[in-house]
Parts: C-alpha cells; structure tokens; sequence
C-alpha cells in the first residue's frame, strides 16, 4: 500500500519499539535511483480501516511522516448530509452521486460470522443502502433519509436528472459522447428504484 511507502530511511531515525533502523518499499529504487512519482490518496475507505494513522504519523504518533520529494498525498474528505443523501460531497461528483438511488461508503460491515459488525475486507470494500421507494416504506425502517419518491419523483424523474448530470458533464467536456447513451441505459434499471410513475398527464 502506498501508505507504506513514504518513509525513506535516510530520513528516519531508528524505531525504538522494535530496536531495528526502519525500512521502506521505497529503499531498492532509492538505492538505484529508479523511484516513481507516487501519488497518495486518503478518502473514506482508508479513515474506515484505520490505516490513516500510522500512514499519517508513524508508530509514535509523534509528528506527522516526513513525504520524499517524489511524494504527494492528497486527502479527499467528504461531507455527508440529507441533501446528500449521506454521500460524501467533496470533489468532482460521480453521476450517481448527482442522482442517487441511494447512499455510498467507502466502509463496509461483515454481515455475519465471528467477524460480524467489523469492517469487511479489512475495512477497504466499499458498501450502497439503497433508499426506500416511498415515505411510508422510510418511516416503517426509521430512515432518516429522503426516499426516492421525496428526492426523484418517479423513475421518469430520475433519469431526467441522470440525463441532466450527464449533459453537465458533457459541456464541461467531463464526459465522452458515448457516456450520454450508456449511462442512461445502466441507471434505468435502477429499479431497485422499483417505485411506480402516476398515470402520464394527457397532453391537450
């Protein structure tokens, strides 16, 4: 994991816990001069699995790690909410993420065993929860969440706003041309949006 990988040891000083000098995946390439640029990144499933600390300060949780010059780490915090659905908020929105059908993580819980309850995979398996179909269905669950009919309407509605997040991403030339076909036709199906449209409007 690039975590690991951010200590060189010319810059570390020894481990005293363990009484050995420190080592790295970076210490054959620093020796040849052949490292890559490595770009780290922290999100949800990192802080979930709580490997964030000891990539952040090290065992003595002293300072933070000192970064080689051909390291970059970059954090990607999210904010959740009902406006949100829960989703995380920060940075460039997935369609899915502009109409949800549901809420994302980047954690997942073991639902059975000797290991239920703790994060499954490690803690690195991202999880969905789907939102209820109607205000009824939300209320018998206690789901503080907006369901799909509060936030989408009808199915109609949500691929309208699907197609919508696409066109958006499209004029800022974020998205290919053959997104706008394909990614329609994956989210329609999202009827585990199984919620029913109101009979259609007549036109005059």
């Amino acid at each position: 994991h690039a975590a690991r990988c951010t200590l060189h040891a010319a810059r570390c000083t020894l481990h005293a816990a363990r009484g050995r000098a420190p080592s790295s995946l970076l210490d054959r390439c620093a020796a040849s001069k052949t490292c890559p640029r490595i770009f780290e990144a922290f999100g949800a499933a990192e802080f979930n699995a709580r490997l964030v600390s000891l990539a952040w300060t090290g065992t003595d949780s002293q300072r933070d790690l000192p970064l080689p010059a051909n390291v970059r780490r970059h954090y990607f915090p999210g904010t959740g909410g009902d406006i949100h659905g829960g989703n995380e908020a920060a940075g460039i929105p997935s369609v899915l993420h502009q109409a949800p059908p549901g809420t994302y993580t980047g954690w997942n819980a073991t639902a059975s065993g000797s290991f239920k309850g703790q994060p499954c995979g490690g803690g690195l398996n991202g999880g969905f929860i789907p939102f209820a179909k109607d205000r009824a269905e939300r209320m018998a669950a206690g789901d503080p969440r907006l369901c799909l009919e509060e936030r989408h309407g009808t199915q109609r509605g949500y691929l309208c706003k699907v197609k919508s997040a696409i066109a958006k991403q499209r004029r800022a030339e974020m998205r290919r041309e053959q997104d706008a076909v394909r990614l329609p036709h994956e989210a329609a199906p999202a009827s585990n949006l199984s919620w029913t449209a109101p009979p259609a409007a007549r036109e005059p």
